[in-house]
């Protein structure tokens, strides 16, 4: 999801661009947040907390709102173009934003701050991440979004791909996502912003006029990703977790994180399925895209097959 914050055109402006972009992005978090708790209140009836308790609420909430009408000022990766700028409605897109500042609540972004990617050989060049974590960013959650629209990403999977740590929901009370929660979406699939539209929950937009804070002031510092040297992610951070697969023939799921081919260079990444197929007690290996691999291994628990999944990456 390079250059999260604007398109391609934002290249011409090196460095600098990227960071004035990254700074008004940051600054209109309370916007943001603001319409999210507004939402949440109206629906909840209880005030608004960007915890681990909370999240799968709000990916819900949010899930529901991709092609809200209403009016608001949209984010700065609508207005300034980028890849995922015409995906959701202004108001959806704010609601998306809001998520993506729970999500960095998550990781810790009050007291860490947060950095942008600027190396140009990097996966994600021209992506903010909370600091130190270079390879965790939190503007997934838009792509995750936009993916879930096109079928390309089951919502049950924002339980472990965009949390990263599953052991951050552990003790959650909201239920697990389920996939069948998405399938209202599919009727508002490649549209945007219809009045009247249902979201995912079975609610009718309302136009409700929300009272907005202001723009963080002066602009939240952006560290650089070359201030200092980043470790590289551990086997355990590129291989998170394993679940049962919904592949045809095929047992188990295997994550692997996009900082993959980064870390591990082109060929060994290329070669990772071959790798992982002479592991013993899989069977065979199919890899969905470059994140997902399906295994057929019905001897081996999920523990054992993300050990198989690390020992073949070593």
């Amino acid at each position: 999801m390079t250059l999260f914050l604007s398109n391609d055109d934002a290249l011409a402006g090196g460095v600098p661009r990227l960071v004035e972009l990254a700074q008004e992005w940051l600054s209109e978090e309370p916007l943001s947040r603001a319409i999210l708790a507004a939402e949440w209140e109206r629906v909840y009836g209880t005030p608004y907390e960007p915890t681990a308790e909370n999240y799968r609420a709000a990916v819900r909430l949010v899930a529901g709102s991709l092609h809200d009408p209403r009016a608001v000022i949209p984010p700065v990766w609508v207005r300034s173009g980028g890849p995922h700028s015409s995906r959701f409605s202004d108001y959806g897109a704010r609601m998306v934003d809001a998520l993506v500042f729970h999500r960095a609540e998550l990781d810790g972004s009050p007291d860490h701050g947060w950095g942008l990617d600027v190396e140009p050989r990097s996966g994600n060049y021209g992506m903010p991440y909370v600091l130190p974590h270079v390879y965790q960013t939190a503007p997934t959650v838009v792509q995750a979004m936009g993916w879930m629209l096109e079928e390309r990403f089951a919502f049950s999977r924002f339980d472990l791909s965009v949390v990263e740590s599953s052991q951050v929901l552990v003790g959650a009370q909201h239920e697990p996502l389920r996939d069948d929660e998405a399938v209202a979406l599919a009727a508002v699939q490649g549209k945007k912003s219809a009045a009247g539209l249902r979201g995912l929950l079975g609610r009718r937009s309302r136009i409700d006029a929300i009272e907005l804070p202001a723009p963080i002031s002066p602009r939240p510092h952006v560290g650089l990703s070359t201030d200092k040297p980043t470790a590289p992610p551990t086997v355990e951070e590129l291989l998170p977790g394993v679940e049962a697969s919904d592949m045809p023939g095929y047992t188990h799921e295997i994550w692997v994180d996009e900082a993959a081919e980064h870390t591990w260079g082109e060929a060994k990444f290329v070669a990772y399925e071959a790798k992982l197929a002479q592991q013993p007690g899989i069977e065979s290996v199919l890899g969905e895209d470059r994140e997902i691999i399906h295994v057929n291994a019905p001897t081996l628990t999920n523990a054992q097959v993300l050990a198989a999944a690390r020992a073949a990456a070593g």
